[in-house]
């Protein structure tokens, strides 16, 4: 995870030295030591310590390709080992500040390089993730002193070394998605979130969006997800790799409800390669009443059911959310679809992490932000599985078990769509969402059936 504070603890200079016509490079001092196996290579001719200084400073001048990178040496006449491995940190910008090699001494500079052979020769995950998206699993097994590099690297950006007289910080600008189980290994839906995890609440806030994965039963979502797996192993087993061209296992069925072909995977990688480097855009006119009184419904509901603490942080995560939608459209600026947008998952990630006893509640009074640009018919299908879900519950307890066929009153629907302004039901029972699930409309009866 974030090794960064731990393990890298040396410079890590360019791979290019400066040219030098200084007679130490090859002197005969030099040629007695070059089977030393803790310094120089055998075979290689190459400068002392003191004579890579100007290079390692960074002086210009005819430049030379070199294969290893210099270390911290043991004193003023100790040479570098040649560690091609460790081209990587000159890509990605870590090296020591130029007063930081200067005011090494020559204990100093040996205690960094004994810690540097004590330790791996790389920067921590954090680091190099810098400008890009680093993915933590296990994020609740941290230990004290990853959490408090956490912290400074998703607070600050950076994270800092002070180590054998090295004190520098390095870059960390970068997104975090991170996993973490809940104690005992099974969500409490009746406990809030931060009982059912063990993360502290500074950690938890400076995380713009917590989603609740739960392990609920559904007969149907369970049927496809394992087609779903079983497909995927069978589609890529060699054999049918070879049988691609001949008309080899299709891929599985999935519900489409937008019409829309999925773009392949190489044309979307170009797209957020895209957006990310060439689309910027501004906050022009935000709607800060909207924003303002949604923040302060947030504050007076999380007081009020004792969940995760709502900060200043989050308007924040709202107008960086707003931003990433908007970038994503590739838009110049920030509209009023971008900051509804970012409010609906904001209030989502909030609800989904409430007591089961309140959530219902809670999505009743945000009811008008959380329908922004929902598709309709994923709104009644949720609708419908409540429902469902509910007469289940009831056979359960009246005769001990369930039936192979679900009946659910249309009434009951077109009621639960009325409260949501749905008046209109015939193009959701025509919708291939409708049908994969396995519902199916009787007119005659004016009942919606489901078959497990």
């Amino acid at each position: 995870m974030a090794e960064s504070s731990e393990s890298f603890t040396v410079a890590s200079s360019p791979a290019r030295r400066r040219r030098s016509n200084d007679p130490l490079a090859s002197s005969p001092r030099r040629s007695s030591r070059r089977t030393d196996a803790l310094t120089s290579s055998p075979g290689r001719d190459l400068p002392p310590f003191e004579d890579e200084s100007e290079g390692l400073l960074g002086t210009e001048g005819p430049l030379e390709e070199e294969d290893g990178e210099e270390l911290i040496g043991d004193g003023m006449e100790r040479d570098y080992r040649a560690i091609p491995e460790l081209d990587t940190y000159e890509a990605d910008g870590l090296a020591l500040d130029d007063e930081d090699v200067e005011e090494l001494t020559a204990s100093q500079r040996e205690a960094a390089e004994r810690a540097m052979r004590q330790r791996d020769r790389e920067a921590g995950a954090l680091v190099l993730a810098d400008r890009g998206v680093c993915l933590i699993d296990e994020f609740d097994k941290m230990n004290d002193q990853d959490r408090t590099s956490i912290h400074e690297a998703m607070e600050q950006q950076s994270i800092s070394i002070s180590k054998a007289g090295i004190v520098t910080s390095l870059q960390a600008r970068c997104t975090v998605i991170a996993a973490a189980n809940p104690i005992g290994g099974r969500y409490d839906p009746s406990l809030t979130f931060s009982e059912n995890v063990d993360l502290t609440e500074p950690i938890i806030s400076r995380f713009d969006i917590l989603c609740v994965v739960r392990d609920t039963v559904d007969p149907v979502q369970d049927e496809m997800l394992a087609r779903f797996v079983v497909g995927s192993h069978v589609r890529h087993h060699p054999s049918n790799k070879e049988e691609e061209g001949l008309g080899g296992a299709p891929e599985p069925a999935m519900p489409n409800t937008y019409g829309v072909e999925p773009l392949p995977q190489e044309v979307l990688k170009k797209y957020i390669i895209y957006a990310k480097e060439k689309v910027h855009p501004k906050l022009n006119q935000m709607d800060q009443d909207k924003v303002a009184k949604m923040y302060s419904d947030l504050r007076k509901e999380s007081m009020a059911t004792g969940s995760i603490p709502i900060t200043v942080r989050h308007i924040e995560s709202m107008i960086r959310m707003a931003e990433a939608h908007a970038r994503i459209h590739l838009r110049d600026y920030v509209i009023e679809d971008d900051v509804n947008m970012a409010i609906r998952v904001m209030l989502e990630s909030f609800i989904d992490t409430q007591k089961f006893s309140v959530m219902r509640g809670m999505r009743k009074t945000f009811a008008r932000y959380l329908s922004f640009r929902r598709d309709n018919n994923e709104l009644l299908l949720f609708i419908l599985k409540q429902l469902v879900a509910e007469q289940v519950m009831y056979q359960r307890n009246r005769f001990g078990a369930q039936q192979d066929i679900i009946e659910v009153p249309e009434k009951d629907l077109v009621d639960k769509a009325r409260q949501i302004n749905i008046y209109n039901l015939s193009a959701f029972y025509d919708s291939e969402l409708f049908q994969m699930n396995k519902f199916s409309h009787d007119l005659k009866r004016k009942m919606i059936l489901q078959q497990f």
